[in-house]
């Protein structure tokens, strides 16, 4: 998965309806935000090699992050349905 500083290129996105990602805060608690989407990411691995994965995208704290890439997430959260 592309580092929080990697380059990454976005090759599609995919609705990620329902799904959240959980957070820790840095009071020690968690938070949850709604997922915008899913996107499948291309970038360069540790052995520089294309490498592609599905990683969850939302809003926090007034920026757009990969969930994977903050060193704050914990998982992702499935619809309830």
């Amino acid at each position: 998965m592309p580092g929080a500083n990697q380059k990454y290129e976005i090759d599609s996105i995919i609705p990620a309806t329902g799904w959240k990602a959980r957070f820790h805060t840095t009071d020690g608690a968690h938070e949850e935000q709604p997922l915008i989407c899913w996107t499948l990411c291309n970038f360069e691995d540790q052995h520089d090699e294309n490498a592609k994965e599905v990683l969850g995208l939302v809003l926090r704290q007034g920026k757009r992050v990969l969930c994977d890439c903050d060193e704050g997430f914990i998982e992702y959260i499935p619809p309830k349905n």
